[in-house]
């Protein structure tokens, strides 16, 4: 399991953490065919909702050969399902700090929260004033 991998392996799509297997197998030193094999084995007895919720399988362009394969995208939760059947000091110590790295990530998405629409705004805005005012009043009072 290599730190640079570690370090790259949750991105963000469509303002959501995702990963995917070639950077799992990346992580965690496996050939990437072999990962494939083992999250479509997974999936066979998992739920249908669950695999349409958290997987995606998608192509990528391979950069050596340029030829065109197949890869799953899959949300934190997805990973986790499949991170849980690594076994070992190194499948335990992988687990741990994808958490950790997905929970990095989530905590400066909820930092980041820019209002989407007009109401959003309209709605932190009064929020603020209202914290803004109660902080002048406790600050008038207590003079």
């Amino acid at each position: 399991m290599t730190t640079t991998a570690l370090a790259n392996l949750v991105y963000l799509a469509n303002s959501q953490p995702m990963t995917d297997s070639l950077k799992l197998a990346e992580a965690f030193d496996l050939r990437h065919d072999n990962v494939l094999r083992k999250i479509k084995a997974i999936l066979k007895e998992t739920p249908a909702h669950f695999v349409k919720l958290n997987f995606e399988e998608t192509p990528y362009l391979h950069p050596q050969n340029g030829e065109t394969y197949q890869r799953y995208s899959m949300t934190r939760d997805g990973f986790m399902h499949i991170a849980f059947t690594f076994t070992g000091k190194k499948g335990s110590s992988f687990r741990i700090a994808v958490i950790e790295k997905f929970n990095k990530m989530e905590n400066s998405l909820d930092r980041k929260f820019v209002p989407l629409t007009l109401t959003d705004l309209l709605h932190q805005t009064e929020e603020r004033l209202r914290i803004e005012s109660s902080r002048v009043e406790k600050t008038s009072f207590n003079n």
